[in-house]
C-alpha cells in the first residue's frame, strides 16, 4: 500500500508540475484527470485545419479503367495526370478494374527501361480519387520504388532524404523547455517558413557527441531513451531507418519563422512535448530540402498481393516527407509489410479505410505502421486478418489512434499465440493517445526499446480473440501488457478483459500467470516472466502507471481506486517524482481527450452508437461481458454490415456437421487454411447455417468449429462454407457524413464473436 501523502507536499508537487509544464496544457479535455506533465494537446492531430472538402475541383477527364490481368498497363497515364493538376485539384479514376504493372507516384512520371516508370519532383495540393472503393479497383503486378521501399502508391516529396542520409542537419543549441516554440539552430539551409518540417532529436541517455558514439546506455531512473540489447531491448536493431543512430527520442515540427544570421532563431509549431530535452544530450535537427503538402488518396481499392520487396519492404501506400496529407475511404488488400506506412511525415490523417490480410502473416505484417513523425490522426479504420493492424513502429510524439476496429489478428508463425491489435514496438514513442478503439488488446513491448507517457482512454480491449492461427489462444492473452520500461502510462475509462481472464494483474516481480491476466506490467519477458537476456524487470513501470475508472471482467466492476493513482512515488527526477499524478477530484470523465464534439463519422445507417460508446459512465451497452459499459463503434458496425466481395471467396463443400455444448463442428472437403470469419449456407437442418458470418473457434484438419447456441439437430445433407469474406467496402455506404445511399442491412444478422 502506498503511504498517505501530506497535504503540503501534495500542493507543492502539484504547483511545481504546473509551473514546469507549457501553457497549452492548462485547458485540455483531460485537465484535472491527468497531470500536465504526462499529456499534451491532442486536439490538433491530423491534417492541419481538417481534410479539405467541397471546394477542390477535378482536373482533366475521368480516367477509364485499363489493362488486363494478362497484360497490365503502365501507371504513367495516372502519374502524369497527377502532375498536370493545378493546386487544390483531384484526378478522378472511373469505375472498373485497373491492372497496373507498377506503382503510382505523386510526381512527374517518365518512361524508364523496359516497362518501368521513374518519377521526379513532387506534386502538392492534389488528390488521387476513385469512384468508391467498391467501384474503382487497382490490381498491381509490381510496385514503385518510393525512396527505397516498394509501394502500390507513393505519396512522396521526390527528395531522397532519410535519417541515414539527411539532406540537411544542424546543431540545436538553445530552447529546450517543454512547450517552447522557439529554438536555436546552427543551420537553416533549405528551410521555408510555414512549409518545412524538421526532425528534432538528441542522444539517448548515456551517450553524447555529434554521432552519439561516446558513452554507454545509462538508465536515468526516469525518462530513459534506449534500445541497447541486454539493457532495455531484446533484439535492438536501433531506429532501423526510423531515426539517427542512438537518437531514439524525436519530434517532428513545422517551421513557422526564421530569423538571425547564425546561430538562427527558428519558431516551430507545435511546441516541444517532452520534458527532458537538454544540452548534455547533444540535441540536433535534420530535414529534407523539400517537404510536400496536402497529397491525398481517396475512395479506391488496392490489391497489392504481387507488390513484394526484399526483404519484406513493400507497402500499400507510403507517405514520405509529407505535411498534412491524408488517406481516406480506401480498401487495401494483401500487402507485404504494411497497408499504410507513415515515414518522416506529420499531421497525416488515415481515416475511414478497410484493410485485409498480409502476404506473410508473420513478423513485419502490419496495417497502419507509423514509422517516423508526429501529430498524426489514425481514426475510424477497420483492420482484419493482419498480425497487428495498428502499430507504432518508430519514434513519434503526439499521435492519436482513435475509434479503430480490429478483428482476427492472424500470426501464423506461432499457433495459439495471441497478438494484440494495438502495439508499441520501437524506442522513442511518447505522448500518444489511444482512444475509443475496439480491439483484441494493447501491448507496449521492449523488443526495440523504451516508451513513455502513453494514454489509453475509453478503449475496449478483450485480451483474447476467437482463434489464434490454427489453435485456441493461450499465450500472451492479456488485455494490456506493458513490458519493462513502459513508463508513466495513463489507463483511464477503459473496458478490459473477457471471460478468459482469471487474474487482475501480473505485476513484476511478484505477479502470477501473465498469460491470463487483465494487466501484465513491468516484466522483461513474455507472459509475465523475466527475460535476463533482454533487460531487468522495471519497478518504475507499475509504480508510475495511472489507472482510473476502468472496468475489468475479473473484478466485474469499475475501479476508481486511489492507490492505483501514482500520486506519490520517487524516481530519478526527484522525490517525489516530477511526474506524479494527483488523485482526480472527480469520477466524471469527458467524452474524448482529443475532440470536443461527436466525430462526423459517428452516425451510420446501421445505428448510431451512444457518444461516448465505451466507458464507466456508459450503461446498457450492447456488447456481452462488458458489464453494459461498451457498445460497437461505427467501424465495427460497418464491418458487420458491409457486403462481401464474392470475387475473393473460396467455397468448400460441407460433408458432415455435428453439435455439442454450444459448438457446431463441420467437416469440409478440403484441409484448407481457414482463419477468422466463415459463412455457412445450404445445410439441412438450417440451424447450422450462418449466412452473415461467424468467427471460428477451432480447426483440426478439415474440420471447422464455431459457436452455436442451440442444437440444430442431426445433419441431413448439403452445405457450403465460404472463406475469406473480404468486404466490398465503400465508406460512403457506412458512415452517414460521407453521403451516398447505403444498402439495406442484411436480415438475420449474426453477432460477430471475437
Amino acid at each position: 500500500m502506498r503511504p498517505k501523502r501530506l497535504l503540503p507536499l501534495f500542493i507543492i508537487c502539484f504547483l511545481m508540475i504546473c509551473f514546469l509544464m507549457p501553457v497549452y496544457s492548462s485547458a485540455q479535455n483531460w485537465s484535472g484527470i491527468i497531470a500536465p506533465s504526462r499529456a499534451v494537446n491532442w486536439s490538433k492531430a491530423g491534417v492541419a485545419g481538417g481534410i479539405p472538402s467541397g471546394s477542390w475541383t477535378q482536373c482533366g477527364s475521368t480516367i477509364a479503367a485499363y489493362g488486363t490481368a494478362a497484360s497490365p498497363g503502365s501507371p504513367l497515364a495516372i502519374d502524369n495526370a497527377i502532375a498536370a493538376c493545378g493546386a487544390n485539384q483531384f484526378v478522378l479514376l472511373g469505375p472498373g478494374t485497373f491492372y497496373l504493372n507498377e506503382g503510382i507516384c505523386f510526381g512527374t512520371g517518365t518512361s524508364g527501361s523496359g516497362s518501368s516508370v521513374t518519377c521526379s519532383g513532387a506534386k502538392n495540393n492534389v488528390v488521387l480519387r476513385g469512384s468508391g472503393a467498391d467501384q474503382t479497383k487497382l490490381i498491381f503486378s509490381g510496385g514503385y520504388g518510393c525512396e527505397g521501399p516498394l509501394s502500390a502508391i507513393c505519396m512522396e516529396n521526390g527528395d531522397n532524404s532519410w535519417p541515414g542520409g539527411p539532406n540537411q542537419t544542424a546543431n540545436w543549441t538553445a530552447g529546450y523547455a517543454a512547450g517552447s516554440t522557439s529554438i536555436t539552430l546552427s543551420n537553416v539551409n533549405g528551410l521555408v517558413a510555414n512549409r518545412s518540417l524538421i526532425m528534432l532529436d538528441q542522444c539517448d541517455d548515456g551517450f553524447t557527441g555529434t554521432g552519439c558514439s561516446s558513452g554507454t546506455s545509462t538508465d536515468t531512473g526516469a525518462v530513459w531513451n534506449c534500445y541497447v540489447v541486454g539493457m532495455c531491448s531484446s533484439v535492438g536493431g536501433g531506429p532501423g531507418g526510423a531515426g539517427r543512430n542512438n537518437r531514439s527520442q524525436q519530434q517532428q515540427v513545422l517551421v513557422t519563422g526564421i530569423s538571425g544570421t547564425g546561430p538562427y532563431t527558428v519558431t516551430i509549431s507545435p511546441g516541444l512535448y517532452m520534458p527532458n530535452w537538454r544540452a548534455a544530450q547533444s540535441p540536433g535537427a535534420f530535414w529534407a530540402n523539400v517537404t510536400t503538402t496536402q497529397q491525398g488518396v481517396e475512395n479506391l481499392s488496392i490489391d497489392a498481393a504481387a507488390v513484394t520487396g526484399s526483404p519484406t519492404m513493400a507497402t500499400g501506400i507510403i507517405v514520405y516527407n509529407c505535411y498534412s496529407c491524408w488517406i481516406t475511404g480506401n480498401r487495401m488488400l494483401f500487402t507485404e509489410r504494411n497497408h499504410v506506412w507513415i515515414y518522416e511525415s506529420s499531421h497525416v490523417t488515415v481515416a475511414n479505410n478497410y484493410m485485409y490480410g498480409s502476404q506473410n502473416a508473420t513478423d513485419l505484417s502490419y496495417g497502419v505502421e507509423h514509422y517516423l513523425g508526429s501529430d498524426e490522426l489514425i481514426v475510424n479504420n477497420i483492420g482484419e486478418h493482419i498480425v497487428s493492424p495498428y502499430l507504432q513502429g518508430g519514434a513519434d510524439e503526439g499521435v492519436v489512434w482513435a475509434y479503430n476496429f480490429g478483428i482476427d489478428d492472424y500470426y501464423q508463425t506461432a499457433p495459439g499465440w495471441f497478438m494484440a491489435g494495438s502495439w508499441l514496438h520501437a524506442a522513442g514513442s511518447a505522448m500518444d493517445l489511444w482512444e475509443g478503439n475496439q480491439q483484441s488488446g494493447f501491448t507496449s513491448d521492449n523488443r526495440h526499446g523504451t516508451h513513455h507517457f502513453t494514454t489509453l482512454f475509453r478503449n475496449y480491449f478483450q485480451g483474447t480473440q476467437a482463434f489464434c492461427a490454427g489453435s485456441p489462444c493461450g499465450s500472451q492473452t492479456v488485455a494490456i501488457q506493458n513490458y519493462a520500461n513502459s513508463r508513466y502510462f495513463n489507463v483511464i475509462g477503459n473496458v478490459l478483459g473477457s471471460p478468459y481472464q482469471n487474474n487482475y494483474g501480473s505485476i513484476a516481480s511478484n505477479g502470477v500467470d501473465g498469460n491470463s491476466s487483465v494487466y501484465t506490467v513491468g516484466w522483461s519477458g513474455n507472459g509475465g516472466a523475466p527475460d535476463p537476456s533482454c533487460c531487468a524487470m522495471d519497478a518504475l513501470t507499475p509504480n508510475s502507471l495511472l489507472r482510473w475508472g476502468n472496468y475489468d471482467t475479473v473484478n466485474a466492476a469499475v475501479r476508481f481506486v486511489s492507490n492505483e493513482v501514482p500520486s506519490n512515488f520517487n524516481d530519478g527526477s526527484g522525490s517525489p517524482s516530477l511526474f506524479v499524478n494527483p488523485v482526480p477530484g472527480s469520477q466524471t470523465l469527458p467524452a474524448s481527450f482529443y475532440t470536443s464534439s461527436q466525430p462526423p463519422f459517428w452516425t451510420t445507417p446501421y445505428g448510431t452508437p451512444p457518444w461516448p460508446a465505451i466507458g464507466p459512465d456508459v450503461s446498457n451497452g450492447s456488447l456481452p461481458n462488458t458489464g453494459g459499459h461498451a457498445n460497437n463503434i461505427p467501424a465495427e458496425l460497418c464491418y458487420i454490415n458491409a457486403p462481401v466481395d464474392t470475387s475473393y471467396q473460396n467455397s468448400y463443400q460441407v460433408t458432415a456437421a455435428s453439435w455439442s455444448n454450444g459448438t457446431a463442428t463441420l467437416t469440409i472437403g478440403s484441409n484448407a487454411v481457414v482463419q477468422g470469419e466463415v459463412r455457412v449456407t445450404g445445410i439441412t437442418p438450417p440451424g447450422y447455417n450462418v449466412p452473415d458470418g461467424v468467427q471460428i473457434t477451432g480447426k483440426s484438419g478439415n474440420t471447422i468449429s464455431y459457436p452455436l447456441a442451440s442444437n440444430p439437430g442431426n445433419f441431413a445433407s448439403g452445405g457450403t462454407l465460404t472463406w475469406p469474406n473480404i468486404r466490398l467496402f465503400n465508406a460512403s455506404n457506412c458512415y452517414g457524413s460521407s453521403g451516398g445511399t447505403p444498402p439495406a442491412p442484411p436480415t438475420g444478422l449474426t453477432v460477430v464473436v471475437h
